[in-house]
């Protein structure tokens, strides 16, 4: 992500929102507190490993092999079964139950809007709970819990007024503007 993020901003101040595994990867990108990192939001990230998850993954196999998830393809088109499996195959492995990348947290320097949906279908509020426990642990940055009533795994879509509300608050004082 380094790489990437210095190629398409090149020393540029940035924010970065992160939904579910995205959410994890922008954990684990601000624990190694880039020096352009200004903040971060995340929608359902994961930092560990829960049955509540598993069972999950293995409805939303269910319901792939059944043909209910066609609408993935709009996104990923004729690769869409090999990511498809590629995720839920690695979330499956026994090898990954152990997966958790809480010992990271205390390092993020930068502010945080950790957001989930209390219906989440893939993680209880545990994992929330665990990133603003972690983050406080450094001490070095505020993290901010959100969550959500009505609310599955996919809070930008399901409540999206709300999430763009939450994110445009608690982004106003952690962003500068662009100079004219």
């Amino acid at each position: 992500m380094p790489e990437i993020l210095a190629a398409l901003l090149p020393q540029q101040a940035y924010l970065l929102i992160g939904h579910s595994d995205g959410g994890s990867i922008a954990l684990l990108h601000a624990a190694q507190r880039p020096p352009l990192l200004q903040a971060i939001v995340t929608e359902a990230a994961h930092v560990f490993v829960e049955p509540v998850t598993l069972d999950g993954i293995r409805l939303a196999d269910r319901a792939y092999a059944d043909g209910k998830l066609k609408g993935l393809q709009k996104y990923h088109g004729d690769k869409t079964g090999q990511i498809f499996k590629a995720w839920s195959d690695t979330w499956l492995l026994p090898a990954f139950a152990d997966w958790n990348i809480e010992a990271g947290l205390p390092h993020i320097a930068c502010p945080a809007l950790v957001m989930q949906g209390i219906d989440d279908q893939y993680g209880t509020p545990a994992q929330v709970d665990a990133i603003i426990a972690g983050i406080a642990k450094g001490n070095a940055a505020p993290a901010h819990k959100a969550m959500l009533a009505d609310c599955g795994h996919s809070p930008h879509q399901e409540q999206p007024q709300a999430v763009l509300d939450l994110m445009r608050d608690f982004v106003a004082p952690h962003i500068s503007a662009p100079s004219a």
